[in-house]
């Protein structure tokens, strides 16, 4: 692996590395040495050194988590709140904008909406439209013009569901929560880059928040959407153990791949199953372009297994992680049983869907209407992603 010049090139270099190590078990130290000398490079273009030189999943994951945060202070410039200006009238700036939704006609939100993307620079309107086409989950967006079902979309959910938003935005129980709710409507309607930006979690891992999520070592864990252990990894750095981890993941090579960085954590069993509101099988559409967002679809190229978690795990659960790509709900629906008797802890993602980030609060409230509700937000601010809503 050679040293290259340009940074941003030094960059993909580096996220290609890291996904080539996470997915072997090479242990070259000559490799890992080139890596961080490419990984010192980056820092020094951007200002923020990398992690000390290591080698193992441990120092990967510190790694992949340090160009996330890189990239999002320079490519995508997500800057801390400047000093001072952390107090806010978020309350008064949510209302506004609800007022705004309420006075104005879809197609008049639509055409703020467009009028904002234009305003955003040439090069980071292509990046917006290339993930929409990537990841298709939202829709799509014209880099030229802002239009695109996208738009209309999430136009006509903020018009038809404001008095839900209302109500999620009341039933959050914290600040940051609710500055997260109001950033991503913000960047929806305005594409605010900046308002984004400042409520990155930049402490802990996607799925925990120890100032929310208390854990402790007789915690019974579904991580649903195991992917290649990095959950039931990130877990143990965090809280060391606990009583019992059910990995569920359909992708057989990630299944595997969980299975081998997990070996030595007793506590995480690896299920290669589809979690849904049914038992039978289900079709898998892999995504050639990243195994993290393969989906279940009526017309996938492979299929797997489908339970339910009220049927597929008896003992009773304390949390219920969820990250799978759009069928949360589905999910949600065949573990209500577990949410009814036990009131796990819930962290659900809630962005695979212009409707989740609702619909989801809606279901669990639904189902049992006693617990306090938080969200953080985990992603870049390019394009509003890796939120996870929380029911306490």
């Amino acid at each position: 692996m050679a040293i290259i010049q340009n940074p941003m090139e030094t960059c993909a270099t580096i996220q290609e590395a890291i996904a080539y190590l996470l997915t072997t078990e090479r242990e070259d130290k000559d490799f890992y040495n080139t890596l961080y000398q490419l990984a010192e490079q980056w820092g020094q273009s951007v200002g923020c050194p990398p992690p000390q030189p290591d080698t193992g999943l441990g120092y990967l994951f510190d790694l992949n988590e340090w160009i996330g945060y890189t990239k999002a202070l320079l490519e995508q410039r997500c800057p801390l709140p400047p000093l001072g200006e952390v107090g806010i009238n978020l309350d008064g700036q949510f209302f506004n904008l609800m007022k705004l939704i309420e006075s104005t006609s879809v197609h008049q939100i639509e055409e703020y909406m467009v009028d904002s993307f234009k305003k955003i620079d040439e090069i980071n309107r292509r990046e917006i439209q290339n993930y929409a086409r990537r990841f298709p989950m939202w829709g799509d967006i014209d880099y030229r013009t802002g239009r695109g079902s996208m738009v209309i979309e999430r136009a006509n959910c903020l018009k038809e569901h404001r008095e839900d938003f209302i109500w999620l935005y009341n039933r959050l129980c914290d600040h940051r929560s609710r500055y997260t709710l109001v950033a991503i409507l913000k960047y929806w309607i305005g594409y605010n880059f900046e308002f984004l930006g400042r409520c990155k979690e930049m402490l802990f891992p996607d799925y925990f928040d120890p100032d929310i999520l208390p854990i402790s070592k007789d915690e019974v864990i579904a991580d649903v959407g195991a992917y290649i252990g990095d959950t039931a990894f990130q877990f143990a750095q965090l809280y060391e153990k606990c009583k019992k981890m059910y990995c569920y993941e359909i992708d057989p090579s990630n299944a595997e791949k969980a299975r081998k960085n997990t070996q030595k954590f007793p506590f995480v069993e690896i299920r290669q199953k589809a979690v849904s509101d049914h038992n039978g099988t289900l079709c898998l559409n892999l995504n050639s372009s990243d195994s993290s967002a393969s989906q279940v679809t009526d017309e996938g190229n492979t299929e797997v297994p489908a339970v339910t978690l009220d049927d597929d795990i008896k003992e009773p659960l304390t949390l219920i992680k969820m990250d799978i790509e759009g069928a949360e709900q589905s999910a949600l629906r065949g573990c209500k049983r577990h949410i009814v008797q036990d009131k796990p802890k819930l962290a659900i993602c809630t962005y695979h869907g212009n409707q989740d980030i609702w619909q989801i609060p809606r279901m669990i409230d639904a189902i049992r209407n006693d617990y306090k509700f938080y969200m953080r937000f985990n992603g870049g601010n390019l394009f509003p992603t890796e939120y996870v809503f929380f029911a306490i």
